[in-house]
This record gives structure tokens, sequence and C-alpha cells, in this order.
């Protein structure tokens, strides 16, 4: 985790700051229907606040993983490069729809 004072820190501070809110307000209005007035005691935002950073650092690791594994060739273009049946013409066509369906998929 970057320091307290840095950009960084104080930026995603901010950002569970807001989604900490967002997440109250939703709780409220959910209980308002009931005529219900919900009221977060500070100790219960301080843990909602903690949680939401434990879920971000959660968050920063799994797409570090899915960052590295990207970096590897998918196991379909490994098999097209594999079948000795395709020209490398074929093999390069599969390999750019693959790609190209992927990509459209995101």
């Amino acid at each position: 985790m970057p320091s307290e004072s840095s950009p960084l820190h104080r930026r995603i501070a901010g950002e569970l700051d807001e989604l900490r809110h967002a997440l109250t307000k939703q709780f409220q209005r959910f209980f308002e229907f009931d005529d219900i007035e919900l009221v977060f005691a500070e100790d219960s935002l301080e843990a909602i606040a903690d949680n939401l950073e434990m879920s971000a650092e959660t968050l920063k690791r799994h797409r570090r993983r899915r960052s590295e594994a990207a970096d590897e060739e998918p196991a379909v273009v490994t098999a097209i490069r594999a079948d000795k049946g395709l020209t490398a013409r074929q093999r390069q066509t599969r390999i750019d729809g693959y790609q190209a369906f992927r990509a459209s998929s995101r």
C-alpha cells in the first residue's frame, strides 16, 4: 500500500470513502421502504471502510495475477499452433479469429 501521504493513497482513500457513502445510502434507501431510518455508528462506518480497503487490495492482487497470466499464450492459440494439419496461413487466420472474438467479448 502506498504511504498515507502519497497522492495515490489519498486518491484510493477518497475512492473508498465515496464507495462507502454510496453503500450506506443504498442501505438507508432500502430501509426507508419500511419507514425505518437507518443510522450508522462511526465504528460501523470504519469497519465498512476497512473491509472495502481489504477488498481493494484483493482486487489489485487479482488484477496483477490476471496481468501476469495475460502474458502467457492462451491454450487455444497453443493448440492451433500445434495442429500440423493446418497451413501457416490457416493457423494465423484461426488465431486472428480467436483473438478478435476475445477482444469483442471484453
